[in-house]
């Protein structure tokens, strides 16, 4: 986890804006009603490029991308609609 976090720090990812060094995108003020939508990219190694312009969330966590699409997918299979 320290890996991460460092990587993230170095990145001016979501590691460095909770320590309040990088600041969150546009995309990420939503983040608190839960209707945002998690940028795939932010986590990545090269980053997300778009930076504070972002149109997506910057302050989900690492995964929460995945786990909404596999979340929406279970949903889907109990209603069962074809995927």
């Amino acid at each position: 986890a320290a890996s991460t976090d460092a990587r993230a720090d170095a990145q001016g990812g979501a590691g460095s804006a909770e320590a309040g060094g990088a600041q969150l995108s546009v995309g990420s003020e939503l983040h608190g009603t839960g209707t945002c939508k998690p940028c795939a990219w932010f986590w990545k190694p090269g980053g997300c490029l778009n930076g504070e312009d972002c149109r997506h969330c910057h302050a989900c966590p690492q995964g929460e991308s995945k786990a909404r699409r596999a979340a929406k997918f279970e949903s889907l299979r109990e209603v069962g609609k074809p995927l």
